[in-house]
């Protein structure tokens, strides 16, 4: 019976390393799927930035309480305020009043 016990050992021993192997390949090729996506989405979020200040359009963004998060060159240019003096009036629907 002792005989076999390191031999029990050296498999649970190689078993362990082998699994600890397997899920840290695992967790790799995660982190790389990720980091593959977070580039592909930084790619298309510059795509969008890009498009939406060369349009001659007026696009202005803002969130469900009435504040003003972002507005295009265009928009500065045909309106005349920036997001800070849009947020800086009380009131909804400054811009259109």
């Amino acid at each position: 019976m002792l005989t076999i016990l390191p031999w029990v050992l050296l498999f649970l021993a190689l078993s362990f390393g082998f699994w600890l192997r397997n899920r840290y390949e695992l967790e790799l090729a995660a982190h790389d799927r990720a980091r593959a996506t977070l580039a592909n989405t930084e790619l298309t979020l510059r795509r969008m930035r890009q498009s939406i200040e060369s349009t001659a359009d007026a696009i202005g963004i803002g969130d469900m309480e009435g504040n003003s998060l972002y507005h295009n060159r265009a928009h500065l240019e045909m309106f005349g305020y920036t997001t800070e003096q849009l947020n800086a009036v009380p009131g909804e629907g400054v811009l259109f009043a």
